[in-house]
């Protein structure tokens, strides 16, 4: 069943393809920031208070900027034809963490941006603080300002306090004493005052502090330049107090670095580059047994790799088949992965990454993303269609109940939040659908579907039996009608009569 995609909307533009959309941690719930790959970084705020009226307001947009090719050569970067044609590297990956994002660019260059929380002081609270003295008394004020003051922005913020403090001791200056006399009196000090009155004190008239008492700040924390080719895949491994960054490169390099300290760790050369990396764990025989952990591994060649990363000396690598390797995503939901195939299918996993079942879809096409929806899936295909299907793994097949047309490019990301699905898309665009509703529609249309075949048999069975009826004059018919014959007197003796004497 198809349905039209006019309930599709376009929530977000960004001027490339965007790889992802997400949210830190410390920021409010409706505080969201989506990123493209030549590093267009867009901070918005979602308005989802009608479902049918969902919108957005941009509060911040930058560009996120690499090292120059100077500093990287310095510091041992290996150059590529690229580099010197100075043309800009594209973000092939990106992971977000909860305080960070980590971006792995076509060149092998890997980036890990800490994120930061910045307190806001507007400028209303500084006037009604009386903020006039000096800043050498903000230590003896106490409490009174640390509620409000970051400790680690407090030099910042005392410097912007006090660059205000001075345009309202100028603002008096040239207001009450000037005014009167401005066409007279003329000197440097007075065009200094007057010059200085003018300028816009940087962020105060910020948009997004009208939204926000807060902003972000990204930070360059760690440079990593141990690969040469773009990076296919990024995983954070945080078992037992670790922080390892494991990077995979087209080079064919896996290399792990410690996020504490910013050092390699590892770095170990592959026979093909890896496309995913996925943390499983053992199933125990026997109970009160710790399960063991591992690394899942797929490779572009038919490889499935284990990688015990907790060996005292070195990681240990262990080789299996794969036959599924022709893979465009693969998804972790409910404790089991779900990996999407070029040719109509999606295999399942179980936890220790063993296939448990497969199905397919009604066409040999490829398969881009999935994401749970109630009992059922989403599932976009290469065709850019959204379909609504559940899965037969008996029949080893996809029962689509309908599908929808989405964007003009391949999905990169997709996020559910009370049912709003919010899909990036290489065409540059933020879709959102309301797909409550769309399945509410689906389930309208087939209750009248079912009511139609009702009618369509009751007809056929009316029209059946309505030559059958019996017709006026006929036998058990109506008045006027052939009667039914009387029955015949009795031949038995009549009471009170004997026989003759």
């Amino acid at each position: 069943m198809e349905f039209s995609n006019c309930h599709v909307s376009t929530l977000l533009t960004h001027s490339s393809s965007i790889l992802l959309m997400s949210q830190f941690k410390n920021n409010d719930e409706d505080h969201f920031y989506s990123l493209s790959d030549n590093g267009e970084m867009k901070e918005w705020l979602l308005l989802a208070e009608d479902r049918s009226q969902i919108s957005k307001i941009e509060i911040e947009s930058f560009k996120i900027k690499r090292p120059s090719d100077q500093f990287l050569q310095a510091i041992g970067q290996i150059q590529t034809s690229k580099s010197q044609s100075s043309v800009n590297f594209n973000i092939t990956y990106a992971l977000p963490l909860e305080d960070a994002i980590i971006l792995g660019y076509e060149d092998g260059l890997v980036l890990y941006f800490h994120q930061e929380r910045r307190e806001v002081v507007r400028k209303g609270r500084v006037e009604s603080l009386s903020l006039n003295k000096s800043m050498d008394l903000l230590d003896d004020t106490g409490p009174v300002y640390n509620s409000y003051l970051d400790y680690d922005n407090y030099k910042i913020v005392a410097n912007e306090i006090r660059m205000r403090n001075r345009k309202m001791l100028f603002d008096d200056i040239v207001v009450f004493s000037l005014q009167d006399d401005i066409d007279f009196l003329h000197s440097c000090f007075t065009d200094e005052m007057l010059d200085f009155l003018d300028e816009d004190i940087e962020g105060e008239n910020d948009e997004k502090f009208d939204y926000k008492d807060y902003f972000n700040i990204l930070w360059l924390k760690y440079i990593f330049i141990e690969q040469t080719q773009g990076i296919s895949y990024l995983f954070l491994y945080t078992l037992n107090n670790k922080r390892d960054l494991i990077s995979s490169s087209k080079d064919c390099t896996l290399v792990i670095y410690d996020l504490f300290t910013g050092n390699l760790k590892y770095k170990i050369t592959m026979d093909s580059h890896i496309k995913f990396i996925s943390f499983c764990q053992e199933i125990p025989q026997r109970k009160k047994v710790v399960p063991k952990g591992f690394l899942t591994l797929l490779a572009n060649s038919p490889m499935k790799i284990t990688l015990d990363i907790e060996s005292p000396k070195a990681p240990v690598i262990n080789n299996y088949s794969f036959k599924y390797n022709e893979f465009n995503k693969v998804i972790y939901i409910n404790k089991k992965f779900y990996l999407l195939g070029n040719q109509g299918e999606c295999v399942v996993f179980n936890i220790t990454f063993q296939e448990s079942g497969i199905v397919y879809y009604n066409k040999i096409i490829p398969l881009i993303d999935i994401i749970p929806f109630r009992n059922f899936f989403l599932i976009f295909t290469n065709e850019f269609n959204m379909v609504l299907c559940d899965f037969d793994f008996e029949n080893q097949k996809m029962n689509e109940l309908f599908h929808i047309r989405f964007g003009r490019n391949l999905v990169s990301n997709l996020s559910m939040r009370d049912d709003i699905l919010y899909v990036t898309n290489k065409d540059g665009e933020i879709y959102n659908i309301d797909i409550a509703l769309e399945y509410d529609i689906f389930e309208e249309r087939c209750q009248m579907k079912s009511q139609e075949l009702f009618s369509d048999a009751f007809n056929k069975y009316y029209e059946a039996h309505k030559s059958k009826k019996k017709k006026k004059g006929k036998k058990g018919g109506k008045k006027g009608g052939k009667t039914s014959p009387s029955p015949k007197k009795s031949s038995s003796p009549k009471k009170g009569k004997g026989k003759k004497k």
